[in-house]
């Protein structure tokens, strides 16, 4: 069912990717470099940038089980909000249409509060509050790009394995009134994972000085990962919390990113 899900949430990013990236691509085709000129103007226009460092940043919509928001003690649930992504990435030109990218992403996602709130406060009688730290992932990607490209614009297709952390946030559940008339609270101690995730995506830079450019991209990660020897603290009473000692959170999210890099050239 997982395999199922991925390929199908794939199918739908490359279908978004192709009408995302098709316009910028007949940008690309369509320009022309111009030789004409000065002999200084005939020598910058045979250098090509080959050497790209970028700064991104743009909100990151979670899917799959990272969205869900069934029950906080049940692994196919992460409750987690739209949030942001920030990636700074380098790529390098081996030739025209080959290079090769790394990618370093940290994107942070809130949770659903009162969702988890009325959650952890089933069966329970009286008044609750719930603090939730948010979700936080690393991510570190390495792998090939696919280039088209002139003088001035770059169109980029990037697929590769990523390894991802993350620590699993920390979940308070308050209680303002209880039996001993006392604050009681329950606590979702913060465990860690990792594992490799993959990503798939595209870009389009665009050159408008000898060294600066914007960027625009989307891209999409997917994978697992497991929180084992979970803990948590509690009160005897009047809370008596049933959490699972595992958590298998599958770690997928779409991102839309704006940015700018800087480029060094390369003379052919």
């Amino acid at each position: 069912m997982y395999i199922c899900n991925v390929m199908h949430i794939t199918y739908r990013i490359t279908i978004l990717l192709y009408f995302f990236l098709l316009p910028l691509s007949l940008v690309v085709h369509c320009q022309e470099t111009d030789y004409t000129g000065m002999p200084d103007d005939y020598r910058q226009a045979e250098e090509e940038p080959v050497f790209f460092i970028s700064l991104n940043a743009g909100p990151s919509i979670p899917r799959g089980t990272l969205s869900n928001g069934f029950k906080f003690r049940d692994s196919p649930s992460g409750f987690a909000r739209t949030g942001v992504a920030a990636d700074l990435e380098l790529s390098y030109h081996l030739d025209p249409v080959f290079g090769i990218t790394a990618k370093y992403r940290f994107a942070q996602f809130q949770q659903n509060e009162s969702a988890i709130q009325a959650d952890l406060s089933r069966n329970k009688i009286g008044e609750f509050t719930a603090t939730v730290d948010p979700w936080r992932f690393h991510t570190v990607a390495i792998g090939p790009h696919f280039s088209m490209n002139n003088s001035s614009a770059f169109l980029n297709f990037f697929i590769a394995p990523a390894f991802a952390f993350a620590s699993l946030p920390e979940a308070q559940l308050h209680s303002k009134v209880d039996f001993h008339n006392t604050d009681f609270s329950i606590t979702h101690n913060t465990a860690s994972s990792k594992g490799f995730v993959f990503t798939l995506g595209g870009s389009f830079k665009y050159i408008f000085n000898h060294r600066w450019g914007l960027s625009m991209s989307v891209d999409y990660i997917a994978g697992n990962l497991s929180f084992n020897g979970l803990e948590y603290q509690s009160p005897d009473s009047p809370f008596n919390p049933d959490f699972e000692e595992r958590l298998n959170i599958g770690y997928s999210s779409i991102t839309a990113q704006t940015g700018i890099f800087f480029y060094i050239n390369q003379s052919h």
